[in-house]
């Protein structure tokens, strides 16, 4: 308006100026835009109007045979049946014969669908199908949908905006079940379809349908079959379900439990928008053991319990069990993973730690030893500390320790079925490459009849350089036999009869052995390390016998006179002397 006034007020002589402008640069069928077009002339000029596209589409807006000052505004609607593309808003000027042309372009687009992108969607899944759109203005432009199945169909509960020409259509396959609470509603596997609508200004412009699949859902699991306790269990789950985390939610359908001897433990899955997911479950204070885990997805078609509690209760349920209709869980994937779960085992050396003899028979009160070895010292050894157990305390009770000479700061603690002893090698006797090492010597007592397992364990066991020694361990066994009978007493009666005549030193072992209880067993536990040395065999390889030799079992008492003699042992002892006197008497007198 500036610009007519100046010319109004100062004519230019000889010069013409046109200027058109557009409220919009890009239109629909049907849209209005205004056009304004202003001439500026300092002689009369015929003047034409015109909007004009390819193909000889067009339609006039002015004609004038004699403008020289001109100013409007005109509002022209795109008629319904234009295609897309560039269009003119043209004026014509003619002066003198001569035509001068001036134009401003404008685009026609029809809203329309022209790409759609929709991820495999599995069972009771959701996700965002992708419409890309071409449209004059996002702000008036929406979509909707519809699914379709046999005898069946939902809308979409809202219509979407595109932005930058995209449009995220939100499909929730569980809708429906949601809505009934009822399984048989739930969508199966199966093909669909999909009709999806562009709509601009309330009108119809686009529509298009397609087939949808609807997948069965996929549940992949990694886990570590063994693993070091302490460590974390970690475990990586990956599904069909991509692209459910729009709006902040993710889906939470997949359920684990982790299940052992007392120990149960149950996690709720949440997936990522790539429809995996990485769980980790510490194992700190858990036992060494086997372990099973659980994992389900519930279709998050669940009655009675929450997906949770239904994994704590029932993670075990097989979904083709009758029973799992009950809870709606027929349609769930289950599967179950093994681990192991072991202590921090060491290093293993190539040293063997082990009893000699491996095995042994006793009668019922016997007293049998074992000697334990360390099959090889690779640097030495400096000191252990060591326990034992025997499996069946029925059959056999620890009766005694032994530690060989090397031994000092020795130390013991005996119970009927376990014990615990150490030792240091203060000056250095067993040094590096020294092989079948003794560590100790355990007498055990035969109780009844059976057998049991006597085995180690290693509480500690350093190298002179002190560096742990970790040996195989092996085990040894006692069998005992049955009870003897009245015949075996007699002959054992008669050898002990024999015995008699043995030194006080025997005589009081003996003596030690029938007044023995498991008193005297922990008043041991109290000797020097001094005093248990001077009880240490001289030599190990002759300790069976001459303790087996030197000691009654309680359980073998000497056997009574018969009853038919109403006499006393010491008058059978004092007849068998009077008789020798008398043989030597005879015997004198002949020789004489």
């Amino acid at each position: 308006m500036l610009i007519l006034i100046i010319m109004l007020i100062i004519p230019v002589s000889g010069k013409t100026e046109v200027y058109i402008t557009l409220d919009k640069d890009i239109v629909a069928p049907e849209d209005l835009i205004r056009i304004r077009v202003t001439v500026l002339s300092d002689l009369p000029n015929f003047l034409e109007i015109l909007v004009k596209g390819s193909g000889g589409v067009g339609q006039w807006l002015y004609e004038n045979d004699s403008v020289q000052i001109f100013d409007e505004s005109f509002d022209f609607q795109i008629p319904e049946d234009w295609e897309d593309g560039v269009y003119l808003v043209k004026v014509n000027l003619i002066e003198n014969s001569t035509t001068k042309e001036f134009f401003k372009q404008f685009k026609v687009v029809k809203p329309k669908i022209t790409k759609i992108d929709i991820p495999e969607v599995p069972y009771q899944g959701k996700t965002l199908v992708n419409v890309y759109v071409d449209t004059p203005d996002e702000s008036v432009t929406s979509l909707s949908f519809k699914f379709i199945g046999l005898n069946f169909r939902f809308t979409s509960k809202e219509e979407f905006k595109p932005y930058k020409n995209l449009a995220k259509l939100e499909l929730n396959l569980r809708e429906r079940y949601e809505e009934t609470k009822d399984i048989d509603y739930a969508l199966k596997p199966g093909i669909y379809a999909m009709e999806i609508t562009l709509n601009y200004k309330g009108k119809i412009f686009d529509s298009r349908v397609l087939t949808v699949e609807v997948a069965k859902p996929r549940l992949s699991v990694q886990v570590p079959e063994e693993i070091m306790a302490g460590d974390p269990i970690r475990i990586g789950i990956s599904t069909n379900r991509v692209g459910e985390g729009y709006g902040g939610t993710y889906y939470k359908g997949i359920v684990l439990t982790l299940v052992g001897e007392n120990y149960k433990t149950v996690r709720v899955v949440e997936l990522n928008e790539k429809g995996e997911a990485n769980i980790m479950i510490e194992t700190a204070g858990l036992s060494e053991g086997e372990y099973k885990l659980y994992i389900r997805d519930t279709m998050l078609t669940y009655r009675k319990y929450e997906p949770k509690s239904f994994a704590y209760l029932y993670y075990d349920l097989d979904p083709k069990d009758p029973a799992a209709k009950e809870f709606y869980a027929q349609d769930d994937i289950l599967i179950v993973k093994y681990i192991r779960i072991t202590k921090n085992t060491q290093i293993k050396s190539k040293s063997i730690l082990f009893f000699e003899p491996t095995d042994q028979t006793a009668d019922q009160g016997e007293l049998v030893n074992y000697r334990i070895l360390l099959s090889f010292a690779d640097d030495g050894l400096s000191a252990y500390d060591l326990a034992i157990y025997l499996t069946n305390k029925s059959v056999a009770e620890i009766y005694r320790i032994y530690f060989p000479e090397w031994a000092y700061e020795t130390y013991k603690v005996i119970s009927k079925d376990h014990a615990r002893f150490s030792a240091i090698d203060l000056k250095g006797f067993i040094g590096k490459g020294v092989s079948r090492v003794e560590i100790a010597t355990i007498t055990l007592k035969a109780l009844s009849e059976g057998d049991t397992e006597i085995t180690v364990k290693m509480k500690r066991m350093d190298a002179d350089n002190g560096e742990p020694i970790n040996p195989y361990v092996y085990s040894a066994y006692l069998i005992v036999n049955q009870t003897v009978n009245q015949t075996l007493e007699l002959n054992e009666t008669e050898q002990l009869n024999e015995t008699e005549d043995a030194p006080s030193n025997s005589t009081e072992e003996i003596s030690d052995t029938e007044n023995h209880n498991y008193t005297d067993s922990h008043e041991e536990q109290n000797l020097s390390s001094n005093e248990q040395l001077n009880s240490t065999p001289e030599n190990l390889d002759n300790l069976n016998s001459s303790d087996q030799n030197s000691q009654i079992p309680k359980n073998r008492s000497l056997i009574k006179r018969p009853k038919e003699l109403e006499t006393d042992i010491a008058d059978i002892v004092l007849m068998a002397g009077v008789s020798a006197s008398f043989v030597l008497v005879l015997g004198r007198g002949k020789f004489h």
